[in-house]
């Protein structure tokens, strides 16, 4: 439904939220009983940027000044100073940014493949299967939190969300019933809903 809403749209920031947001417009609006509030739900979409010259390199730059320094250098940064390591980020010197950032959009994704000039340039340097391989993505084992470590926590706060008057109940049950079915996908959301339980408690109650 996503990627299907992402190329029915013609709205770029509409296009973008579709990929990245934890939750869908239509999963909001649900949610949060949207539809019986008086609320703009075109705010939904809304990102700082509302320029309509849209490109790769706009996304990157949002992504750059958002979701690099605030979440992954963030967790590196948490991660590798716990254990007094010293970690370091070489494709981010000011050198390698700016000339990346002059770099024509079909160098940074070429049909679809990642890290492209990178491939290019060093694949008479490395194994064929290194420059063929697919990203591995780091993810957090969310899922086996919830199902395992964290259950009966999980459980505590979502009853707690239940009885919110801000959020639709129905909505909990049937994500619950989808996380059984799809842990990795629904678990984000669980975790996103738990965390901002835990923030209501600190910091509004």
């Amino acid at each position: 439904n996503r990627f299907k809403n992402y190329f029915l749209s013609n709205n770029p920031q509409e296009q973008y939220m579709n990929i990245v947001s934890i939750f869908s417009k239509d999963e909001l609006i649900e949610f949060t009983n949207m539809n019986n509030k008086n609320t703009n739900l075109d705010d939904i979409d809304t990102l700082s940027d509302n320029s309509n010259n849209y490109n790769l390199n706009q996304v990157l730059e949002l992504e750059r000044k958002t979701s690099l320094p605030e979440n992954l250098l963030m967790k590196v940064e948490r991660t590798t100073m716990a254990h007094s390591i010293e970690a370091r980020v070489p494709f981010l010197s000011n050198e390698v940014v700016e000339f990346a950032n002059n770099l024509p959009c079909e160098f940074k994704l070429h049909n679809f493949t990642g890290k492209y000039i990178l491939r290019e340039a060093f694949k008479k340097d490395l194994p064929s299967e290194i420059i063929s391989r697919k990203k591995h993505r780091f993810f957090v084992p969310i899922d086996s939190w919830i199902e395992n470590d964290l259950k009966e926590s999980v459980s505590f706060y979502i009853d707690e969300i239940k009885e919110s008057p801000h959020f639709n109940g129905k909505y909990l049950d049937r994500l619950e019933s989808n996380f059984k079915k799809s842990p990795l996908y629904y678990s984000r959301q669980l975790w996103n809903l738990i965390c901002f339980k835990k923030w209501e408690d600190v910091f509004l109650k």
